[in-house]
């Protein structure tokens, strides 16, 4: 029996009390094979030296009527070359396995592989985003541990903390694109991603400026000189001095308490409140503090110790307020429409990721910024996680400032002289 299968033909078929299938009247061999428990899985039927043999090319709904036609039609020519993509499938399959290919990273890296072959520049700019935003999170989780919430916690990463809305919406059909490609070599039985609802643009995602080419290096540099030699109180100026260094939220510094430091070990640890569609999660965040932090804060003590926060001021709340952070960049010379101080955030993870004598492993400043990384086993990591290396991180970066700060002063000095 052949039929033209459309989708709704598809969804309307009831299961038997025996297994049967329907053949499509458009594909090479193209069937639908119904089980009595109501699976259906799509085969193509076709001959290699004479001889009947059966391709599965995955289940319904997971790949839909218009590509189980485009699969069937792809390896239809395969077989007309003489090739038998039963056993081509098997080897595949087999590869993988031979080569551990089990985690999310590994598959959506054979899949970016597969699209090269198609299209050059569309792979390069998925390789791109899972290099940015996928793989720092998921490392080597395997993909049969990774949760549909997980990966929609990513594509809120994207969209609300990274403001990126178009690349969010690329990401989640990639994310499609990838369990398709995972399902259809059996690496897995369900494409989790088409559980993710369609993103939408609820409202303008608010862009926070920052300087984050590699060009624009010495420009930064003028941006960490300004904030440096500031005319502000001791308790603006230091709150501006520290935002490059420990990128912070701007809310979660300005509530900076003295019973979170922990001088001994120089470390500031706080709980970080995040909502997310409406629920509140909190969680444990762990920032290690450099030697030059540390000196600021040593100051700082010695005016605002007998204060709760380190940064106290006459509000409701008990310490400054986003303008408060905000007119002390301003008035130290710096343009908050260039450098916001919400941007801090987003140099210190370019530029620690893709400077030269940075370098540092994107999981790793991931984890810095307070975002997920999950184990093997898709639990996220916890606070302590990489402190070692995050140690010596964050002195490295608060090295690096001074360096880009010195540089900038020194060149002013020397045109100085000059002009003298």
């Amino acid at each position: 029996m052949a039929i033209t299968l459309t989708e709704y033909k598809v969804k309307s078929l009831k299961a038997k009390s025996l297994r049967y299938k329907i053949f499509d009247d458009l594909g090479k061999g193209l069937h639908l094979v119904i089980q009595p428990t109501g699976k259906k899985s799509w085969y193509m039927k076709y001959r290699i030296a004479g001889k009947e043999k059966s391709l599965n090319l995955g289940r319904y709904p997971d790949v839909t009527v218009k590509e189980a036609r485009e699969l069937c039609h792809e390896e239809y020519k395969k077989t007309s070359k003489g090739i038998d993509v039963s056993k081509e499938k098997k080897l595949e399959k087999q590869r993988f396995i031979d080569e551990d290919y089990k985690s999310f990273k590994d598959i959506a890296l054979a899949y970016t592989e597969v699209k090269t072959k198609q299209n050059r520049i569309k792979a390069r700019d998925l390789l791109g985003r899972l290099n940015n935003y996928v793989f720092p999170m998921f490392k080597e989780l395997p993909i049969k541990e990774i949760k549909a919430s997980h990966l929609s916690e990513c594509l809120e990463l994207i969209q609300f903390e990274y403001g990126y809305y178009e690349t969010a919406r690329r990401m989640r059909q990639d994310f499609i694109n990838i369990y398709k490609f995972a399902v259809q070599r059996e690496f897995i039985e369900n494409n989790k991603a088409r559980e993710l609802d369609p993103l939408e643009r609820t409202k303008a995602i608010e862009s926070f400026p920052a300087i984050t080419e590699l060009n624009r290096i010495d420009e930064f540099g003028l941006v960490i000189s300004n904030l440096y030699n500031n005319n502000e109180n001791i308790v603006i100026s230091t709150a501006i001095k520290l935002l490059p260094h420990v990128f912070a939220r701007p809310s979660e510094l300005r509530r900076m308490a003295w019973k979170d430091i922990d001088f001994t070990n120089a470390t500031w640890t706080y709980e970080m409140t995040k909502i997310t569609n409406g629920f509140t999660r909190k969680t444990q965040r762990l920032v290690p503090l450099s030697p030059q932090v540390m000196g600021f804060l040593r100051e700082l003590y010695k005016e605002t110790g007998d204060f709760d926060y380190c940064f106290p001021a006459n509000t409701q709340t008990g310490y400054i307020n986003k303008q408060h952070l905000k007119d002390g960049v301003l008035r130290s010379g710096v343009d908050v429409k260039v450098q916001s101080i919400h941007g801090f955030r987003a140099s210190a993870r370019t530029y620690l990721d893709e400077v030269s004598e940075l370098g540092w492993r994107t999981d790793i400043i991931w984890q810095q910024m307070g975002h997920k990384v999950f184990d093997k086993n898709g639990r996220a990591y916890n606070r302590t996680l990489f402190l070692n290396e995050r140690i010596d991180m964050m002195n490295q970066w608060s090295d690096w400032l001074d360096d880009q700060r010195n540089r900038v002063e020194d060149n002013c000095f020397v045109r100085k002289e000059e002009q003298g």
